[in-house]
């Protein structure tokens, strides 16, 4: 009983390896990352002041149905130029530019956002030009101050 044991349980383990090699890399990738269309109108210092972030963004086995798609989760992370902290970029819901055929969906925390595919259909999704809308003034970045930035993302269902 014992050996029996002992041999279901490698099977097992082989069984998981094997489905494991058949498991897909995603492949998420983002790049071409500029900031364009600052809008200082709103006053110097004014919450209203904005920044757009603007980036291409890829990924492998997107999929889209009737109930079920996945999204890259896409967040920005920023320092003053000098600083050692980095920190989550507040974007809003709003102003964001979504390539034909994607969505871009900004909890209200605006410490990132989804982008998925608009209509059903799976496969590469290949978006360029994403603009994603920062309100640095609220993350303390003043209007005229220099600062780096990150754009990063994960795969999410």
């Amino acid at each position: 009983m014992k050996n029996l044991l002992h041999i279901l349980k490698i099977v097992v383990i082989i069984l998981c390896l094997f489905w494991l090699g058949n498991a897909k890399a995603n492949n998420l990738s983002i790049s071409n990352v500029q900031l364009t269309g600052q809008n200082t109108s709103a006053g110097s210092g004014s919450a209203s002041n904005y920044i757009m972030v603007q980036f291409d963004i890829s990924w492998e086995n997107s999929f889209r149905d009737a109930i079920n798609w996945d999204a890259a989760w896409v967040f920005i992370k920023f320092k003053t130029s000098g600083g050692t902290t980095w920190k989550h970029a507040t974007l809003t819901n709003t102003g964001n530019t979504a390539p034909t055929g994607s969505t871009i969906s900004v909890p209200s925390d605006g410490k990132g956002a989804f982008i998925y595919r608009t209509d059903t259909g799976s496969g590469i999704l290949s978006l360029t030009s994403v603009k994603l809308n920062w309100y640095y003034v609220i993350d303390s970045i003043g209007d005229n101050e220099a600062y780096n930035i990150k754009v990063m993302g994960c795969e999410m269902v």
